[in-house]
């Protein structure tokens, strides 16, 4: 006795999700970091980064601090006046300047948190 299914004949597709196999007809190319950080900020809530809730949340004293460290780091990325200033404020290198200094300066203490994702540095808009 035949089978019904084994006489017919299937089409297979491409791999919907890019394998190797296929990615060459899917039109996928690699991406670099900072473009899949990006993605994958874009895809998570907006309200999960992390290092703009710290930075936000604390007062003029601490953003000084955690400024003066990023000055030391690259001269010159922050003015006195910019103190105060939400987290969204500044460009993409001066986020990334500032989660920098954000875990230079946990590692002094247990005060802050251990560390913080350079992925914050894309905020959702």
């Amino acid at each position: 006795m035949s089978s019904r299914i084994a006489n017919k004949h299937s089409n297979i597709l491409a791999d919907p999700w890019g394998s190797p196999v296929h990615r060459h007809l899917l039109g996928v190319r690699a991406m670099d970091q900072d473009e899949f950080q990006k993605t994958c900020r874009h895809q998570i809530k907006s309200n999960a980064n992390y290092s703009m809730r710290y930075f936000n949340s604390h007062d003029a004293y601490f953003q000084s601090t955690v400024m003066s460290q990023a000055n030391k780091r690259v001269p010159g990325a922050f003015k006195t006046s910019e103190i105060g200033l939400p987290f969204e404020c500044f460009t993409q290198k001066q986020r990334l300047l500032l989660i920098q200094a954000m875990n230079e300066l946990s590692k002094l203490g247990k005060a802050m948190p251990p560390s913080f994702p350079t992925a914050d540095q894309f905020i959702n808009e």
